[in-house]
Order: structure tokens, then C-alpha cells, then sequence
């Protein structure tokens, strides 16, 4: 059983990087938990489509470790594809090659006049591996003549198939599409698909239910001198406001059991502006939070405890600020999805900052007496060589995770800080770059008290307390293993 997701574009990509750290937090709800993931970009080098590339493969490292099967952290399966892209070759990557104008203009003149009529002479001739940059309609005549759900070997018709024998949800089988309204590749390709698989889905997956998370504008950049086609950030209102009404008057609403829409008045400046390719690294942002949050709603079935048509809002208490009371959540789960989240950031900032740290020493002395090493690794006859290489890829994830964290609580434009967690405690600003990165040890150990702002439980846990009550515990979950079971050991212990 699981859960699907295709993410569009840079955007979706970036949702399904939230979505991969939500589920190594254990907030996927049950019964499933399994994350189905499908990217789809036209530009295969895409930045942010490799970064979620890059940390779907360093969770996969995590997941294999065995943390238990009552476990929150790491137990989750996540399975991310693509990108899927429509450009099947680098030689045909325009709109006269793909549609072959030239040969049209010959045997089918009127098919040819359509193309020259809506698309210009620098659209039909543009290179479109770098994504669609901006213009919807070129990627929705594309897509539209590239995604095939009856063809085996296509990975449409793969994904078909999964839903199709996901087993039995109570609330439906959950196939979630998410990216922009206002860019070019999910502007164009999110309502597209989803008429393309409305019929598929209908007639072939028992109870399916498709939902879609829409994201208006929320972050801005400079334009690309001479590039002669590309994304214009002054013109995302309009394009957004033309989005939303195509959204209504084609029945969205119909087509689709849920659609989260999720906008930022104040728009997050971007540090480094690309029409695409690797080059496109647009920052993680609060507001792909936010999504990630309404699509742990979407997959628990929430919106079906009624029949009637229902809206959600969900919005700040203060237009300055972000703080933990301001984050959406399952009715009648908040503490327990919050709580989860919390400790998975008290967990890697513990582990990266010291733990990681002193087991590494240890394990590369001769001898130790660290009773969570002799517990944990030495007798269990684990080899040290082993357990060095599986705490590294736990020490990547955790990096990759605070990273995230980092940048969705850093303003960049606009008027909204979020107060979720002192960043000071786990990152610093390099005196030579003048650029925020992640600290390798604690500056004040007892700054770890004051990790969460604005947080209404006293007790956070000081280190010396999760020391001394990891060096005590005792995994009782028998299919918790090896490293796993040292890793889990700290992360119960971080429970607040």
C-alpha cells in the first residue's frame, strides 16, 4: 500500500523533498507507510530535481538500517522516479521537431498553421530541455502528445498499474499532484496530467482519489540576460490569476476529490536565478512545509468526513511571523504530528552536533568503554567498520535534513520570520563567505534548551539527559538491528 505523489517541476520536486523528510519523521499516516514518488521535468538536469534525487538516495541508506518496525524514524519505504520527461530525444526538443512543422506544412498544412498561430517563431524554435520557462501552452501541447498509460514500457502506465494494486483504502486509493501556477512546468503540466488521468484512473483503480496541491506565486527573481525566452516574475499575478480561472471554468473541483492552493504575499527573493539545468536551485521555503502538512491531511483522508463540499483554511496568526501554532495538521493530531516533527529536528541536531562525533572517536580507538557502543555495536559483534560507514550515511541524512530546516526559517524578502527554531544552535555564518552553514559541534551545549521558539512544552531535553538516558535504554522492538537499534536508541531518547 502506498502513497502516490508526482511532483511537477522544480516546485513539486522541492515538495517532494518535505514529503521524504515528513515520512523519515514517521508522519505518513497509517495504514500505508509507503511514499510512491514520480518527478516530472522537461529539464532532466533540473537542480532541484537532483537535489530530491540526491536525498531520496541518502534516506534509502537510512531506511535500510532497521530502526524497527514500531519505529517513527527511518521506517518508512520511500520510492522516488524520475524525472520523467517528455523530451525523448536531445536532437527533438523544440515544438517544430517534436510536431514536425516542416513535414506538416506539406501533408497536413492546417496542423501546421495551428502551430504557427499559437506559438511564436522563438517558442516553435526553442529548446525546451531547460523546462518550459514560463510558457504553459508549449508544455501542455507537449505533454499532452508524450504521456501514454496504455504502452508497458512507459512509466505512466507503471504508475497505473501500482495504483491499481495498492490493496484497500478506506478512504481511496491517494494519488497527489502537486507543482506551481505560474511558472512554466507545473503551470502546465499538473492540469494537464490530471485530465489525462482522470479516465485511466477511473476505469481501472477501485476507489482512486486524486487530489492536487497548487502553489501561487511565492518567491521571485532576477531575469537571465539575453535569453530571449524565460519565466517573468512580474508577470506570475497575471499568469496565476489566468491559472485559477482555467481551473474553474474546466471543473477542477470535479475532476479532483481535494485541492490545497498555498500563496505568500511577500515573496521570498531567490539568491541565484537560472532559466534552468543544474543551475536551478531555487531554496527550500516555509510554504513547502505548509504543503507537505496538507498532504499528510490529503493522504489521511481528511476531507471525506463529510459529504459535503468543504473548505480548510489555514493561515498565520500574525503576518510577521511563522510560528508551530500556525502549522496545519491532522484534526485531532496536531500534538502528535508536531511532537514527531520536533523530535526528528532534536534528533539530528543531538546526533550531527555530538553524538556523531564522540561514536566516531570511539569506534576509531582500539578500545572503548562508551556503554552505547557496548551495548549497541560491540556486543553485538557489529563490525566497527560497519558501523562507521552506516552512522556516515545517518550523518549525511541528518546534514541534508537540518539544511532544509535552515533555509525554511530563513527570511529572504518580505516581512515573515519564522519562529520555529533557533538556527544559531545548529548553523553559523561563515566569517569568509558571509553565508549560513551547518555547525560539526555545539558552540554552548546548553543552548540545545532553546532549539524551539515559541514552544509551549517546558522540558526540552538538555544533552546530558538524552546522554545519560541513551547510555540506559533498551530497544525492547525485537526487528530493530545492528546500527538501527543504536539509532533508534537516541531518537526515543529525544522524545519530548
Amino acid at each position: 500500500m502506498s502513497y502516490f505523489v508526482i511532483g511537477v517541476g522544480g516546485t513539486g520536486a522541492k515538495l517532494m523533498q518535505t514529503l521524504i523528510h515528513l515520512s523519515a519523521a514517521g508522519l505518513l499516516p497509517e495504514p500505508s507507510r509507503a511514499l510512491d514518488g514520480l518527478l516530472v521535468d522537461p529539464d532532466d538536469a533540473n537542480g532541484n530535481v537532483d537535489e530530491c534525487n540526491q536525498l531520496a538516495m541518502s534516506y534509502a541508506r537510512c531506511e535500510k538500517l532497521q530502526t524497527g518496525e514500531s519505529s517513527d524514524i527511518f521506517s518508512r519505504s520511500v520510492s522516488v522516479s524520475g524525472p520523467w520527461t517528455p523530451v525523448r530525444s536531445k536532437e527533438v526538443d523544440t515544438l517544430d521537431k517534436i510536431f514536425q512543422t516542416t513535414q506538416r506544412q506539406v501533408s497536413m498544412p492546417k496542423e501546421a498553421d495551428l502551430l504557427e498561430l499559437f506559438f511564436s517563431k522563438e517558442e516553435r524554435e526553442m529548446g525546451i530541455q531547460q523546462g518550459f520557462r514560463g510558457r504553459p501552452a508549449i508544455g501542455a501541447t507537449v505533454l499532452g502528445n508524450s504521456v501514454n498509460f496504455s504502452q508497458k514500457a512507459d512509466i505512466w502506465f507503471k504508475l497505473l498499474e501500482s495504483a491499481k494494486n495498492a490493496g484497500t483504502f478506506a478512504s481511496g486509493v491517494p494519488v497527489l499532484l502537486s507543482g506551481s501556477v505560474f511558472g512554466g512546468s507545473g503551470a502546465a503540466g499538473v492540469p494537464t496530467l490530471l485530465q489525462l488521468m482522470k479516465k485511466p484512473f477511473s476505469e481501472n483503480v477501485h476507489n482512486g482519489r486524486l487530489g492536487l496541491i497548487l502553489f501561487l506565486p511565492y518567491f521571485q527573481f532576477k531575469q537571465i540576460p539575453g535569453e530571449k525566452v524565460q519565466a517573468d516574475p512580474h508577470a506570475f499575478s497575471l499568469a496565476t490569476k489566468e491559472a485559477l480561472k482555467y481551473y474553474d471554468e474546466r471543473h477542477f473541483l470535479k475532476l479532483s476529490k481535494s485541492i490545497y492552493v498555498l500563496g505568500e504575499q511577500n515573496r521570498a527573493d531567490m539568491a541565484v536565478s537560472a532559466v534552468g539545468s543544474a543551475a536551478q536551485r531555487n531554496e527550500p521555503h516555509f510554504l513547502e512545509l505548509i504543503a507537505g502538512l496538507g498532504a499528510i491531511r490529503f493522504f489521511a483522508g481528511e476531507q471525506l468526513a463529510t459529504k459535503e463540499p468543504a473548505v480548510a483554511i489555514a493561515g498565520r496568526a500574525s503576518e510577521a511571523t511563522l510560528t508551530w501554532e500556525d502549522l496545519p495538521t491532522t484534526d485531532g493530531l496536531k500534538m502528535l504530528q508536531l511532537g514527531k516533527l520536533r523530535q526528528m529536528i532534536l534528533f539530528a541536531v543531538s546526533f550531527r552536533l555530538n553524538f556523531y562525533n564522540v561514536m566516531t572517536e570511539e569506534l576509531s580507538a582500539r578500545k572503548t568503554n562508551f556503554p552505547l557502543l557496548l551495548h549497541f555495536v560491540v556486543n553485538e559483534r557489529l563490525p566497527k567498520e560497519l558501523a562507521l560507514q552506516e552512522l556516515a550515511y545517518v550523518n549525511e541524512y541528518v546534514a541534508r535534513f537540518l539544511t532544509w530546516l535552515l533555509r525554511i526559517c530563513m527570511p529572504r524578502g518580505g516581512s515573515c520570520k519564522p519562529a520555529l527554531v533557533d538556527v544559531n544552535v545548529f548553523a553559523e555564518i561563515d566569517g569568509k563567505t558571509n553565508e549560513w552553514v551547518l555547525r560539526t559541534k555545539f558552540h554552548k551545549e546548553k543552548d540545545l534548551r532553546g532549539l524551539f521558539l515559541k514552544f509551549p512544552v517546558r522540558n526540552t531535553p538538555d544533552l546530558g539527559g538524552i546522554w545519560k538516558k541513551a547510555n540506559n535504554y533498551n530497544v525492547s522492538d525485537p526487528t530493530a538491528k545492528a546500527t538501527g537499534r543504536l539509532i533508534r536508541a537516541i531518537y526515543d531518547c529525544c522524545e519530548l
